[in-house]
């Protein structure tokens, strides 16, 4: 089974701006991509295997951290669509209304929904498991949403804290049998 690393984008134009972004395609900024390389500990040929949503700015981040890179673009893990709250101000949404959607308790009006996203993450995780190797090593550029979904679904024991701008989380063949043994045990039910 492989070793996945998820990363979230650098620091985007909405990011600086105090905005949701959801899917829109924004651009990172130069010190989010500065911040990025710093944060980023791997080397060139770490990786056998690149993904990133079709959004550029995640795309920008695979380019600032390891040059040259061809990904390949999967949809799945693409950032969810925000509804009424794309573009909008975060200070515009009460704090206790924003608990509830990072809890998946509350979809804004016209949003993906919070098991739409989850669906789509696990069967992207699912399918990483089950066509690559265990010496394949995968790192996949993406949004907070997807790496909430990884963290909160395969690594429930890791703190719920707010995703970073180029945070990193790692998924072994450990976590996901692990995940895996407790779906199974919950289909015998």
């Amino acid at each position: 089974m492989p070793y996945i690393v998820f990363m979230r984008h650098a620091k985007t134009t909405l990011n600086k701006e105090g905005k949701f972004a959801g899917r829109t395609d924004c651009d990172t900024i130069p010190e989010g991509l500065e911040e990025a390389r710093k944060n980023f500990k791997f080397k060139e040929g770490e990786f056998d295997y690149y993904y990133c949503s079709p959004l550029k700015r995640t795309q920008q981040t695979l380019e600032a951290v390891l040059p040259g890179q061809k990904p390949i673009i999967d949809e799945r893990i693409i950032e969810r669509d925000l509804g009424e709250w794309e573009d909008k101000p975060y200070d515009e949404v009460p704090e206790p209304l924003k608990e509830k959607y990072v809890k998946g308790q509350y979809d804004p009006v016209g949003s993906e929904s919070y098991e739409n996203i989850r669906k789509r993450v696990c069967n992207f995780v699912s399918e990483l498991f089950e066509k690559y190797s265990q010496n394949d090593r995968i790192l996949v550029v993406t949004h907070a949403g997807v790496v909430r979904q990884v963290r909160d679904i395969f690594l429930p024991e890791m703190k719920k804290e707010k995703i970073k701008n180029s945070q990193l989380i790692t998924l072994t063949d450990k976590e996901y049998e692990k995940y895996m043994n407790i779906k199974n045990a919950e289909k015998i039910r």
